[in-house]
């Protein structure tokens, strides 16, 4: 159907969040787009401009992504994405801010954490409304308190799924690394993994994992969706840098539209046998199981972002929360900090 360009973003290069960006956390390819991955003009012939997107994985989370190549809704808004595999959200930001995936997926948690030392990394356009997560256990956990001496599954300790796990049980009174402990064990597809073999005894996981879990047995035992201050908090984010939307703005308004644009395509019923084919090749996925995710996150919750604004006070309440669990110091971001400003969205509204 289409093939998805892929390379990784070496991490010996890059730093932790919140530290010095160093110069060349990229990868070798053949983008044009040099090594910093800018893109470059588009030619008097219209041809597409070649560019580097970063994401952790390819998962559904960036359905709007994979189905928008598979369609070819970014050729038809003059871009030819490259992924880049940034594998966490402390890499993410980093090769966002250093321009070697000038456009990214990144957590929102990520973003305001790294605010102080990477001001220029903003916000284009929510991905997520909130935060489509659950915390799936083996079927011998009854309740949250069943958890206590066991061991989740993670792809980090602050931030993302790691995150998410902490504000689930800390609404049930459990504290990470005195009640349970996080394994850090990699991409959904990895911690699914962990579960499956014995090794976790549970995680938080999007779909379709949260589907095929369901199918073999395993509990959904809290849905994010159910908390108090993660229901309305959007996950992840797709982000650019300031200086380089000044000098590529036709590339952002592309970049938005484009995603914009593969989202209605998603929502379309009539469009319904496509995407679950697209993401079902894509993602390596049962196309049953694949149908019940479409179900989940398409009709039922409709968790896609459909605008490329986000509002202030969703920002605020994740600034808050990183505030409250010690992850910020200092003078906090304010929401208007994080967000790229400008007229980029209104004109790929408009489009």
């Amino acid at each position: 159907m289409f093939g998805i360009k892929r390379f990784a973003v070496p991490v010996a290069t890059c730093v932790a969040l919140g530290a010095v960006v160093i110069a060349g956390c990229g990868s070798n390819d053949d983008s044009g787009g040099g090594g910093s991955g800018t893109a470059k003009p588009a030619a008097t012939s219209s041809a597409p401009v070649k560019l580097k997107f970063g994401l952790t994985s390819v998962n559904m989370l960036y359905a709007p992504y994979v189905v928008g190549q598979a369609e070819g809704i970014f050729k038809k808004n003059g871009l030819d994405l490259s992924i880049v595999l940034t594998k966490d959200a402390a890499t993410a930001e980093t090769a966002v801010a250093s321009k070697s995936t000038p456009i990214g997926a990144i957590t929102t948690d990520a973003i305001a954490i790294a605010h102080q030392a990477q001001p220029d990394v903003a916000i284009m356009l929510p991905v997520v409304n909130g935060t489509p997560y659950s915390l799936v256990t083996n079927s011998k956990i009854a309740a949250p308190k069943d958890l206590h001496g066991k061991a989740l599954a993670a792809s980090g300790l602050k931030t993302a799924d790691g995150g998410i796990i902490v504000s689930m049980l800390d609404h049930y009174g459990l504290k990470v690394s005195k009640d349970y402990s996080l394994l850090i064990a990699g991409d959904p597809a990895a911690r699914t993994q962990s579960l499956l073999n014995g090794k976790s005894m549970g995680l938080a996981t999007p779909e379709p994992q949260l589907s095929l879990l369901r199918a073999k047995g395993f509990k959904e035992l809290i849905r994010a969706a159910d908390v108090p201050g993660l229901a309305n908090r959007p996950f992840n984010m797709i982000a650019t840098t300031k200086s380089w939307a000044q000098e590529n703005p036709q590339a952002v308004v592309n970049f938005e539209k484009a995603w914009l644009q593969s989202v209605q395509f998603m929502y379309d019923p009539a469009n319904k046998d496509a995407v679950i084919a697209a993401l079902a090749k894509e993602l390596q996925t049962d196309p049953k199981v694949m149908t019940q995710a479409y179900q989940d996150w398409m009709v039922d919750q409709k968790v896609y972002s459909t605008s490329c604004d986000v509002p202030a006070p969703s920002l605020q309440a994740v600034i808050a929360a990183n505030q409250a669990s010690g992850n910020l110091s200092g003078t906090p971001p304010t929401p208007e900090s994080l967000t790229l400003g400008g007229d980029y969205c209104s004109k790929a509204s408009a489009g």
